[in-house]
This record gives structure tokens, C-alpha cells and sequence, in this order.
């Protein structure tokens, strides 16, 4: 009676929703997919006490790597508390068990809570049911494709002592730029895990095409952008990029899928920094050699992370700001560490000064980010300087339209460009840590996207997220506050970034 019971109920009443345990969720057969008639059956058939045979009868996935009685039974009655749905302190299969099953089944609004609520529930609205339920669920079985599959045979997301990368240059690029790249490359792998098809390479953008050959055959190679017909340089300055993607065997997520991540150089760049592209920036050596070569690499090597951890997924749902935010959070951090130790930047003391100065300003980001959103210009910089002309930023406030890829006035400024990536990127610290928000959510990211992998780690769901940002960057008045005043949690640490943040013990999906 009670498996053909609860086998109605399922049927019946259709689906339900689990809870929130960061190391729990509703795949509980362990198939890579969270299903109705499958994972939903084993939860309700333990609510009502079934054990043994009666448990899994039927109700395990033939993909499933968590079969027996005895394990679902383990894992159940160790994560109990992640099953209390409503929050009204109690396991029950007619409420909290049917919740998860109309989730899986694809329930919302009423549909979901109709009949399925304690009267002296916590969460009752449908809307707090499944932000609940969102981070332990994993509802689109399609993620999981054979693409996934073959990524995760290679080992495309974990850290590997020897991943197959590529560095490739043009015929007149000098053998210490190329040194120079293969020793920061060295420091930077150290720090945060190799990982496979990365694609690095310099171009001569005043060059001869003949200069550019090696270039232009790897781009081949990978059926980069106007691949067809070949390249001039010309061609390779229009299409050049860093970071690009490029899928020789296209890009349908199919048992062929093979993801690269590409960035591409102009020779000048490594030359002169930014000030080949901007006349009135006039940098010495040895900020050409930091910002050109430690600086960038690091930056774009963390993109290539964030990418390797999303497989086949991609980094669709992630905001902008948390994807160059993160990296930008890392560069200086990790530069502290090792800048005396790269052969071409260790003389220069100036690389060391500049450096910490960059940290200590961050230390006043708390103070003056609320002072930005709080009043309008002038603005006292932490320099002390008085700017008048610094974008008016008053009662700023982070939300979607912030979120919804990458802003147009990315390159020319502006309020989303210069608040985005950094207070929120520092709040999200302050309310988890920085291994969260730099290793634990591009760990969780494939499973359960952005927003579900920042609930699991914050407690917050999008909205919630832009609600609670925005109310404490004015729960603080700027003038009341030192300079150097922020939340414990905000400030990049004091110690290493390998300190605090253990890339290399990263947990990825599949692991």
C-alpha cells in the first residue's frame, strides 16, 4: 500500500522541491539529472518510512551511480534538515515531499503550493519555495550531454600538471617576450591550476603576413573567425581578440565539442601597453612589462578558468561584472606574491611600490563607493584629490540591467562600468569569503548556474542579492567612517592569494 501510495501521490499531485545544504542536493540516484519519478520517488517513499526494496523499487535511474537501499537511506537521513521545504521544522511526505515532487515535475505559483503548505510553515509564497529548492536542483537534464560527458573524460575542468595548451608567435617576436611569457604562464598555473585549450598568441599587427604565418595556421587550425579563405594581417588585427572562443569541430554541444579559449596579441601591446592605443599615456618600462605581460596574462588566464568550469554550459547566465570583476579582484593580489620573483620584473622596485600603493587604495573602496552612490560630485578621491569631473554616480543601485551582458559604455566608463565589477564583487566577500567567490562558485557554476551557485554560497537569490547590496551601501554613511574603514570580509587579505583561496583543491562537477 505504501509504495503504491506514495507512487500516487507522485502521480497525483505531480511535483515538489528539496532544500538548501551546500554539499546536498535532489540527485539523490546520482544520474547527473534531478527527476520527478526518479529522485522525487526516493525522497517521499524515505518521508514515509520505506527502507530496503520498497524504497527503491522502480525508482532508480538506470544512469544512476547511488543504487542501493542502504546509500539512498544514508544520504537521506544525513541531510534531513536540507528536506524541510516549508521551514516549519518538520519532515513531512504531504508537505515537504510533495513540494519537491511538483518541483521536479516542472510545478510554479499555485500549482506548486496548493494544499502543500504546514500552517506553521517559514516559507509559504511559491516564490520562496523555489528560490529554496532552485540551488539543489538540477533541472535541465539536456546540460549533461554528450558533450559534458566527453569534456569531463579529458578532465577539461580540473587542474592538470600538464595541460594541453598553446603559445604561438610571429616570426619576429623575440625569444624574451617569448621567455617572458613562458615564465609568467609557469607562475600563473602554479597559482591557479592548468587547465587545457588555452591558445595564446602574438601577432605582428605592422608585420608581413609571412611574419604572421604561425599565426594565422593555428587560427586555421582552430576554424577561428574567416578561417575559410585564410588571413592577412589585416584580417588577423580585425578578428584579433583576448578572450575569444573558437570550436574547430563546431559549436553544437555534440560527443565532438571542443572548446578553446583564444587571446590574441599585437606584438606593440607587449611593446608599449596601453599606450599604443591611447598617445597621452606615457608608462615606463616597467609598467609596460607589468601591465603588458604579468598583469594581462593573469587576468585573462582567470577568464579561461571561469570558462574551463562552465564546460559545455558556457558563461551564459553569468552577470559581466561578476566575470571581470573576479578577475580584476585577483590581479594585484596574486601580483604581490610573486612580481619579485619573475625574472624581468624582480629589479624593478617600482613594480613592488606600485603595487602595494594599488592594495592600499583598495583598502579605502568601502569608504568611497559609498560616498559615489551617496552624494554627488565633487568626489574626494582616496588620494585626497577633489574631482569634479568624476561620473555622477548618486543612489546608484545594482540590479538586472546590470547584469544582462556587458555594458556599452564598457570601454568609455561611466557608473555601470566603474561601481559594477568592483562593490558588489566585494560584497559578495564580505557575505561568504573570497574562495567563494573566486573557486567555490565557478566549482559549482555548470551544476547550478550563477545565481543557484551564489545562493548556495550566500543565502541569496538574484534579487535578493541586488535588494541587500543596494540597502547596505546606504546603511552606512560615508562621513561617518574612516578611510581605510570596511567590512570584515570586503578588503583584499593581507596574506597571499593561495592563502585564502586554494585553487588547486578545487571540487569541479564530475569530480
Amino acid at each position: 500500500m505504501k509504495v503504491l501510495f506514495g507512487l500516487a501521490v507522485v502521480l497525483w499531485l505531480g511535483t515538489a522541491a528539496p532544500a538548501a545544504g551546500a554539499d546536498f542536493d535532489l540527485d539523490i540516484d546520482e544520474d547527473k539529472t534531478s527527476e520527478a519519478l526518479t529522485d522525487g520517488l526516493l525522497i517521499i517513499r524515505h518521508m514515509f518510512g520505506f527502507s530496503g526494496e520498497a524504497l527503491t523499487a522502480g525508482a532508480v535511474s538506470a544512469a544512476g551511480t547511488r543504487t542501493s537501499a542502504a546509500q539512498i537511506t544514508q544520504l537521506l537521513d544525513a541531510n534531513e534538515a536540507s528536506l524541510d521545504v516549508d521551514g516549519n521544522g518538520t519532515i513531512d511526505p504531504l508537505t515537504d515531499g510533495l513540494l519537491i515532487i511538483r518541483s521536479l515535475f516542472g510545478f510554479s505559483g499555485q500549482a506548486l503550493v496548493n494544499g502543500a503548505i504546514a500552517t506553521n510553515a517559514a516559507r509559504k509564497s511559491a516564490d520562496l519555495i523555489t528560490n529554496f529548492l532552485q540551488p539543489l536542483t538540477i533541472t535541465q537534464p539536456s546540460q549533461f550531454t554528450v558533450a559534458t560527458q566527453k569534456l569531463l573524460l579529458e578532465n577539461f575542468n580540473q587542474p592538470q600538471s600538464d595541460p594541453a595548451q598553446w603559445a604561438i608567435f610571429s616570426l619576429d617576436v623575440t625569444t624574451a617576450m617569448q621567455d617572458r611569457y613562458a615564465e609568467t604562464m609557469a607562475a600563473i598555473k602554479k597559482s591557479f591550476g592548468g587547465y587545457m585549450n588555452w591558445n595564446y598568441m602574438v601577432l605582428n599587427e605592422s608585420g608581413t603576413d609571412s611574419d604572421n604565418e604561425p599565426v594565422m595556421q593555428r587560427l586555421t587550425e582552430l576554424k577561428y573567425n574567416g578561417w575559410e579563405d585564410g588571413y592577412t594581417t589585416q584580417e588577423l588585427k580585425d578578428v584579433s581578440s583576448c578572450l575569444g572562443g573558437a570550436a574547430p569541430n563546431g559549436y553544437e554541444r555534440d560527443a565532438d565539442y571542443e572548446p578553446h579559449s583564444t587571446c590574441m596579441v599585437w606584438k606593440g601591446f607587449l611593446e608599449q601597453s596601453h599606450a599604443l592605443f591611447d598617445p597621452n599615456y606615457q608608462p615606463e618600462q616597467w609598467q609596460i612589462d607589468l601591465e603588458a605581460t604579468a598583469q594581462s596574462l593573469q587576468h585573462e588566464y582567470f577568464h579561461h578558468y571561469q570558462r574551463a568550469h562552465a564546460l559545455d554550459r558556457g558563461l551564459d547566465d553569468a552577470p559581466w561584472w561578476w566575470i571581470e570583476g573576479a578577475a580584476m579582484a585577483g590581479e594585484m593580489w596574486w601580483l604581490r606574491g610573486v612580481w619579485d620573483k619573475l625574472s624581468y620584473l624582480k629589479d624593478s622596485a617600482e613594480v613592488g611600490t606600485y603595487i602595494l600603493d594599488r592594495l592600499e587604495s583598495d583598502k579605502k573602496s568601502f569608504w568611497f563607493n559609498l560616498q559615489r552612490i551617496q552624494k554627488r560630485p565633487p568626489i574626494l578621491e582616496p588620494n585626497g584629490h577633489l574631482n569634479s569631473d568624476i561620473d555622477d554616480c548618486y543612489d546608484w543601485k545594482l540590479s538586472q540591467v546590470h547584469s544582462d551582458g556587458y555594458p556599452d559604455s564598457y570601454n568609455q566608463g561611466g557608473c555601470e562600468f566603474t561601481m559594477a565589477p568592483f562593490a558588489p564583487i566585494r560584497f559578495m566577500a564580505y557575505k561568504s569569503s573570497w574562495q567563494a567567490v573566486l573557486r567555490d562558485i565557478p566549482a559549482d557554476y555548470f551544476e547550478h548556474g550563477f545565481w543557484g551557485a551564489l545562493k548556495i554560497h550566500t543565502g541569496l537569490n538574484e534579487q535578493e542579492f541586488y535588494d541587500e547590496f543596494n540597502a547596505f551601501m546606504r546603511s552606512t554613511n560615508w562621513e561617518d567612517i574612516e578611510q581605510t574603514y570596511a567590512p570584515q570580509g570586503w578588503n583584499t587579505p593581507d596574506e597571499s592569494i593561495e592563502t585564502h583561496v586554494d585553487f588547486l583543491s578545487i571540487k569541479p562537477f564530475g569530480s
